[in-house]
């Protein structure tokens, strides 16, 4: 990030009345999209060649 955009992040959420907080998700469901085997044409060039080579 470096130290201007790091000093910047800090700065920004040091307001008085800004809360973080922590939100959990629990799915009832999920999916698994396999882009590489069943739609390879969608697949951008350079994710295909880190996953096989290429191929």
């Amino acid at each position: 990030m470096g130290d201007e955009a790091g000093n910047a992040y800090l700065t920004a959420i040091d307001t008085p009345g800004l809360r973080m907080v922590r939100i959990g998700l629990r799915p009832t469901w999920v999916g698994v999209v396999d882009f590489q085997e069943r739609f390879p044409a969608r697949t951008p060039e350079p994710v295909r060649a880190a996953l096989g080579g290429g191929q």
